[in-house]
């Protein structure tokens, strides 16, 4: 017969007490874990919301300011006389005041242009998304577009303009992508973490890289008519993303914060 293996009773002591002492320090660690995830995960939630509401406000007075000065000149007599040699001097003063818009222009109702601040010819905009929403009277119309008049992307926003109570036309304004989006690119957030804005399409306004639809992005898909949401999901790399959106009344703002910053919290 072989012979049975038997411990001591001094390994016996010895395992014993290692076990009464690794169980609470496992379980401390445990719980301080809990506690220092539960802490960066509120830290994380504060500074993206924080950084939400910042952009949100930011292209929210972006869009009133413009807004306001669209609906200023499109009551005004020589503008909703839809006569071209009268809106001239109106539509370049607007250009010259707000440097970030390229173009200004006004529509008819059938869709063709009639005044431009500039010396090109006329075009047609009826198939504009801007120019729709404008003539059937909504307060604003905005639409991302490659401008036809610079081949580029392009924000247009526009406004009905009244004669009496009736629709004569459309008053436009065209800025540049890069002109709006310089302060949403330039946000920063932990180490690898950003910001971006897309419009209610999902059309790219703003982001470090992506020039196209961002549609069927997590986090602007998993918005939808919410005006705020918190959300995590699996980043194309394969690790974890933690992402802020807001909506705003001219745009939607996303903030997605830094991957690694959010491993050192998921468990």
């Amino acid at each position: 017969m072989k012979p049975r293996l038997t411990f001591g009773i001094f390994p016996k002591l010895l395992l014993t007490m290692l076990v009464v002492t690794l169980i609470p320090l496992g379980a401390i660690w445990y719980l301080d874990y809990r506690a220092e995830s539960e802490s960066l995960s509120r830290q994380i939630e504060q500074r993206l919301s924080s950084q939400a509401d910042t952009l949100a406000g930011y292209v929210d007075a972006w869009v009133d300011m413009n807004v306001r000065m669209l609906r200023q000149n499109a009551a005004l007599d020589d503008m909703s006389s839809m006569d071209p040699k009268k809106q001239k001097p109106l539509l370049r003063a607007i250009v010259a005041e707000y440097k970030w818009a390229y173009l200004t222009f006004t529509i008819a109702p059938d869709g063709n242009n009639i005044g431009r601040n500039d010396e090109e010819p006329p075009r047609f905009y009826g198939d504009r998304g801007y120019f729709k929403q404008a003539i059937e009277g909504r307060r604003v119309g905005q639409e991302v577009v490659i401008s036809r008049t610079t081949g580029q992307p392009a924000v247009i926003l526009s406004v009905p303009v009244w004669r009496l109570d009736k629709v004569v036309g459309v008053l436009a304004v065209g800025t540049s992508v890069t002109d709006v989006s310089t302060t949403i690119t330039n946000v920063k957030i932990g180490q690898t973490g950003f910001a971006f804005l897309v419009d209610d399409q999902g059309k790219v306004i703003a982001h470090p890289s992506a020039r196209d639809s961002l549609k069927a992005h997590p986090a602007v898909a998993g918005l939808g008519a919410e005006p705020r949401k918190q959300m995590v999901f699996t980043g194309p790399s394969g690790k974890p993303v933690i992402a802020f959106d807001k909506n705003s009344r001219g745009a939607q703002a996303y903030s997605a914060l830094a991957q690694e910053i959010l491993e050192r919290v998921a468990p």
